[in-house]
Order: C-alpha cells, then structure tokens, then sequence
C-alpha cells in the first residue's frame, strides 16, 4: 500500500512539473515579432504587418494569439484595407517613410515600425 502511494505521488508530483515547466517555456508569450510583406496588386502597393506572439525558445507559442491596436503618425497617406486582432493591411498613396505604432496587452511601451 504504501509502495503504491508513493508511485502515485512520485508520478503526481512530475505531471505537476512537466506541465509548470511546458506553461512557463513553451505556451507563455515573451515577446512579440512583427511581420511586414509587400504585395504588389493593381499598381497598388499591399503593405500586411502580422504580430506573431513568441515563447521562451523564439518559437510562435502554440494555441495563443495576440491582440493589437495599430495606429500611423501620419495617416492621411494610408488606407486600411483590413484590420484583424492581431493583423493589418493597408495601401499608401505616396511613396514616403510611414511610421506605425503597434501597441499590446503585453508591452508597456508601443512598438514603433517604419516602413520605407
């Protein structure tokens, strides 16, 4: 019986490590990476910018998304075609440097983007 308790609290005791240690390294955000492409549609110039949520080992951390507000120092050049929680796209008139301010729940300053 008591061979069997302690089995019981041996192998308790690891499930409870394994999965702190899998939630603090692996499924934790502790950082945030943006993504920016350029596509080029209809003599129209396509800027997406994605925000891909990264864990411990610079991985995209599993099963988790993030959610940010963007906004531009000056926006009278742009037009958003798409805003989604953690995404966005957007066509520019001219062909001068935009800044772009993306802010999170998990940064405390906003990340400051510039596109040329």
């Amino acid at each position: 019986m008591t061979n069997l308790f302690t089995y019981l609290l041996f192998f308790g005791l690891l499930s409870f490590l394994v999965a702190f240690l899998l939630f603090q390294y692996v499924f934790s955000i502790y950082e945030i990476d943006y993504v920016i492409s350029k596509q080029t549609k209809n003599n129209l110039v396509e800027y997406s910018i994605t925000a891909v949520p990264l864990n411990s080992f610079g991985k995209k951390a599993p099963f988790r998304q993030v959610s940010v507000a963007f906004s531009f120092q000056n926006d009278d050049n742009v037009r958003i075609v798409s805003n989604v929680n953690s995404s966005i796209s957007f066509n520019i008139s001219t062909e001068k440097e935009i800044v772009v301010y993306a802010r999170s729940s998990y940064s405390q300053n906003p990340s400051i983007l510039r596109i040329e």
